[in-house]
Order: C-alpha cells, then structure tokens, then sequence
C-alpha cells in the first residue's frame, strides 16, 4: 500500500513527514485507502479507512479541506472473478481503486488519489489465469471455487440452513438435519440451472450452525464457471426450500434484506412470485448499474 501511515510510529505521512507529528500539525485527520486480499467478486475489496488523531484544540477535526492536502495511492491485486459482476450486488465487478476512484469523485472527500496500475491485466480474467498465488480473503473461502460459489450461496448465512462453515467446503455444502436433499436436489435440477450441477450430500459442520450435527444437503458443482448464473441459482435455492421446507425453514428478514440491498426479493419469494420475474429485475437493476459505473473504470 502506497502513502499509508504506520500505527507503530514511522514518519507522519502528510506534507511535513516528520515522526512526531503523525497528523496532528495538520488539522488532526490523516486518511489512507488499503487495498486487502480479493473478497468475492470484489465485494468489500476496498477498505476506506480514516485514521483519526487527536487535534490541538480550536482545529477542525476530519474535514474535508484537511483531508485534501494529503496525497493517497493505492496499490491492488486482481478480483477473483475478473471484471465480472452479478445481479444480486455480491459481486459489483469493481476492482479496489475503481471503487476508490469512484467514492472520491462523487464524495465530499477531494483527495488527491494516486492509482498504480495492474499491468497486464484484463477485466476478463480469472484470478487463476493471473498466474499468482491465491490468498484466501477468508478463513471461509480457501478456494476460488469457495469465492465463486459465495456469490450464490452466501445469502443462507441469513437463514438456519448450513452454508458448509465448518466444513472443507464452505458455501459449495448447504443443508441442515432437517432438510431433504435429495428432493432439493431434484426440484432444483428440474430448473435446467446453467453451469452448475447439485448433488445430495451428508456432512458435520465441526463449528458454526448445526455443529456436530449430521446435515442432509446438496454440494454445488460449478460446471461452467462462464454460464453459471450465481443470481439465479440462488433465488431458485430460496424458493425450493421455502416449499419443501416451509415449516423448519427460518429466515431472519433484515439480514436477507441487507444481502440483496432491498426487500422486494425476500417480499417477492414470499408472496410466491414467479423466480424468474425476480431474477429479470435483478438483471435489469445490474445493468443500469453497469452503466453507471462506467466511466470509473480504468481497465
């Protein structure tokens, strides 16, 4: 990371670069964007993070004029997934300092934000056609598989089933000792899913939900990682189970709603909507977004 300020005493980073200062000759305030290993999709691939220091009295503390007399840069690595992104929001298509070039531009921050390039980069690329090591951006997602899978299946963190914490596969095994498997398999393989084949599976999560509990389930195998459609698959999932399992199924609505950025999607799946409606507007929402983010991209 380019221009950051070290919390165990280095030099001040701002303008004066004296080790005693540490920001505080300078309004108080002294900011600086982090770039951490990919997270799916790009999702939480960016953390903006403000380091506050205490201010002489009568300063202003963290305004914007201050924060703009300081140079930031911004170093990266590929997202896992390319440039690609999905309907639901899980995966914006967004690398770090094109998030970051964006915040800034439409933000009241004005930094003076410095980009240092990946070169040789595509934006159709996967993370393992960069030829770098992958380093898992969580103890739960060991794998670019684990990471693809996520944007499909990480939406059960919000419900009582099993999204494979605790297992060697997390987010590609899902179920819960109540749940039947095989007939989730089979109600989800009726939807002709593009990409991906689901199995019955048994597992024991050693942590996490449903810990030293036998789990009936499914394994999600990405058979085409081009066509699989994570948005779609995952709505299907949604409402297979609430009509297999309507009874031992438990969603907590706030938190699903925060996954898919809206209550529409749970409120629709509830009201029996037709999925495929749902995943229309999804897409349709993707795509003004895409447009959007347009002119911040920088590959």
């Amino acid at each position: 990371m380019a221009g950051a300020l070290d919390p165990l005493g280095a030099a001040c980073h701002c303008p004066c670069r004296r080790r005693s200062c540490r920001g505080r000759r300078h309004g108080g305030s002294v900011s600086s964007v982090a770039r951490e290993p990919p997270a799916p999709g790009g999702r939480h691939s960016v953390r903006l993070q403000r380091r506050r220091h205490h201010a002489p009295a009568g300063r202003s503390h963290g305004s914007a004029s201050v924060w703009s007399r300081y140079r930031r840069g911004v170093a990266l690595r590929p997202s896992d997934r390319g440039g690609r992104s999905t309907a639901d929001g899980a995966a914006t298509g967004h690398l770090g300092e094109e998030l970051a070039v964006w915040l800034n531009a439409e933000s009241e921050w004005t930094c003076h934000l410095t980009v240092i390039p990946v070169q040789g980069w595509t934006r159709d690329l996967w993370f393992d056609q960069t030829e770098l090591e992958w380093v898992a951006p969580s103890p739960n997602l060991p794998t670019l598989t684990s990471a693809l899978v996520f944007t499909c299946t990480g939406v059960l963190e919000a419900t009582n089933v099993s999204e494979g914490r605790g297992t060697t596969r997390p987010f590609e095994l899902l179920g819960a000792p109540w749940l039947d498997g095989f007939a989730l398999a089979d109600a989800l393989d009726g939807e002709g899913l593009p990409g991906v084949a689901l199995r019955p599976a048994y597992f024991e999560p050693t942590f996490s939900k449903w810990q030293g509990e036998v789990c009936c389930g499914i394994q999600v195998h990405v058979l085409d990682r081009e066509a699989f459609d994570p948005v779609r698959t995952c709505l299907h999932l949604l409402a297979a189970l609430k009509r297999l399992h309507a009874d031992e199924l438990e969603i907590r609505p706030s938190a699903l709603d925060a996954r898919f950025g809206a209550s529409w999607v749970r409120e629709g799946l509830e009201a029996g909507a037709p999925v495929d409606e749902l995943v229309d507007r999804c897409h349709e929402q993707s795509n003004r977004f895409t447009e959007t983010r347009a002119p911040f991209l920088l590959y």
